[in-house]
């Protein structure tokens, strides 16, 4: 059986209708990228590839605080497109669990 922590005493909520996670003052974390749904426009906080992974990322134009829109997922939910300044670009999941990001907007979906 798994043993999980009480929610009061849990230093994060989860947001209804977002998948991020909000401190108890209301300060949003960053989420990985590939937690994202279709449709979430997100600004890039931090990159967490090392060596050549994230040398790729970087020539990509993957940089803090650039802006990216989920296009969509494969049917299986493996590669992810996502929109980064006007190129389209399809990920591992794997590796969108290296981009960690907030949301840009309340425009889920739109």
């Amino acid at each position: 059986m798994l043993h999980t922590a009480s929610h009061q005493h849990s230093n994060l909520s989860f947001f209804p209708g977002y998948d991020t996670f909000h401190t108890k003052d209301n300060n949003i974390m960053n989420t990985p990228l590939s937690l994202c749904r279709e449709g979430d426009r997100v600004t890039i906080k931090k990159l967490t590839g090392h060596g050549g992974f994230k040398k790729r990322l970087l020539d990509l134009g993957f940089r803090k605080g650039k802006e990216l829109t989920v296009v969509r997922y494969a049917p299986l939910r493996d590669p992810m497109e996502v929109n980064l300044s006007g190129s389209h670009i399809s990920l591992r999941v794997e590796e969108a669990d290296h981009i960690e990001v907030t949301p840009t907007s309340a425009s889920h979906g739109e």
